[in-house]
C-alpha cells in the first residue's frame, strides 16, 4: 500500500450501487482522524428544485466548508447519463470547469473525495469518460460494487477498464443497496470475494432506508493511511442481527438479557486496536456467520500480505 493519498475518485460498477454512502463514510472517517477533507460531485444529473442531492450529502459529511458551485459545478435536470442530460438542455460538458473547481478544493483541503457519475466508462463529454476525468484529476479510484447477481462480471470489467487506462485502484468496497441477499446471491458474492482477494477493502452491509453504517465498523480504510496489516477472523455461526451491529463495541453491551459475560471483551479489543492506530470492525449476516477484522499500522519494510 502506498503512503497517505491526497484524494480519491469514487466510482461504481453501476449506477445506484452506493457510491454516495461509501463517499460519506470515507469523509467522516478522515475527518474523525483530523484530516481536512473536501468533497466533490463534479457532474450530477436528475437535479430538481432541491438541488444536487448527492453533492449536498457529500458537502454535509464534510461540514459544508465550500461553495456548492465548487462541490458540484455541472448540474443537469434529466436523470440520465451526463452527455444525454446535457444534450437535453442544449449544453456541453465543460471538464475545464470541473478541473478548475477541483483545483480550488485541492488548494483548500488536505484530501478531496470526488464521487463520479455511474461507472468508469460513463461518458463525461464527447470524447471523455469518467475514467478520463479521474486521470485528468490525477486521482486513484475506489470501486464500489453491488453484492447481487451480475456483480462478478461488472466488477471484473471495471477493474480491467481501470487497468487498461493505467488508473491506480485503491480497492473495492462491496455494497448491499438491495438489502439482504438470497442464497444464490450469497454464493455468487462469495465467489467474487474469492476472486478479488485483498482487493476487497470493505463491505457496507444491508441498511434501512436513510441509514448509514458506523464508519469504524464496516469499512477497512487502511489504504488511506499507509502500510497496514489486516487480520480477518470468520465463523459460520448464527450471525448477528443488523440492529445489534452498530452497538457491538459499546461498553457493557450484551445482545440478549441474561447472557453470560459483561459486554467488555469487544469494547476492550476496540480500545487496544485503536490505541495502536488501527481499526476494528465486524460484518455479519444472520444464518451465515460473522467476520471480525482489524488493521494495525506497520512501520518500515515489515508490511506483508493481509492475514486471513
Amino acid at each position: 500500500m502506498s503512503a497517505r493519498r491526497s484524494g480519491c475518485f469514487v466510482t461504481g460498477t453501476d449506477t445506484g450501487v452506493g457510491k454516495t454512502v461509501v463517499s460519506r463514510v470515507l469523509i467522516r472517517w478522515l475527518r474523525a482522524r483530523g484530516v481536512d477533507v473536501g468533497a466533490m460531485k463534479p457532474i450530477e444529473t436528475g437535479v430538481g428544485a432541491a438541488g444536487p442531492l448527492d453533492a449536498i450529502a457529500l458537502a454535509e459529511a464534510a461540514g459544508r466548508p465550500d461553495p456548492l458551485d465548487d462541490v458540484c459545478p455541472l448540474r443537469f435536470a434529466l436523470p440520465a447519463a451526463p452527455t444525454v442530460a446535457a444534450a437535453a438542455e442544449g449544453r456541453d460538458i465543460d471538464l475545464g470547469s470541473v478541473e478548475r473547481s477541483f483545483a480550488r478544493l485541492a488548494q483548500r483541503h488536505e484530501f478531496v473525495v470526488v464521487e463520479g457519475a455511474g461507472g468508469l466508462l460513463v461518458p463525461a463529454g464527447a470524447t471523455a469518460s469518467m475514467a478520463d476525468l479521474a486521470l485528468r484529476l490525477k486521482l486513484p479510484v475506489l470501486i464500489v460494487a453491488r453484492a447481487t447477481l451480475g456483480t462478478i462480471n461488472h466488477t471484473l470489467l471495471t477493474l480491467e477498464a481501470a487497468g487498461a487506462r493505467n488508473l491506480d485502484v485503491i480497492g473495492v468496497v462491496i455494497s448491499h443497496p438491495e438489502g439482504a441477499l438470497s442464497a444464490p446471491d450469497r454464493a455468487n458474492l462469495g465467489a467474487l470475494r474469492d476472486a478479488l482477494g485483498e482487493r476487497v477493502i470493505g463491505e457496507i452491509p444491508p441498511l434501512a432506508a436513510g441509514a448509514e453504517p458506523d464508519f469504524w465498523v464496516f469499512l477497512d480504510l487502511g489504504p488511506f493511511q499507509g502500510e497496514t496489516l489486516a487480520v480477518h477472523v470468520s465463523d459460520e455461526g448464527i450471525g448477528i442481527a443488523p440492529e445489534h451491529l452498530p452497538r457491538i463495541f459499546d461498553r457493557f453491551y450484551v445482545i440478549e438479557a441474561g447472557e453470560k459475560g459483561v459486554g467488555l471483551g469487544l469494547y476492550i479489543c476496540q480500545g487496544l486496536v485503536e490505541a495502536m492506530g488501527g481499526q476494528i470492525w465486524v460484518v455479519s449476516e444472520v444464518g451465515q456467520g460473522t467476520t471480525f477484522s482489524f488493521t494495525l499500522p506497520v512501520e518500515g519494510d515489515a508490511a506483508g500480505p493481509a492475514a486471513t
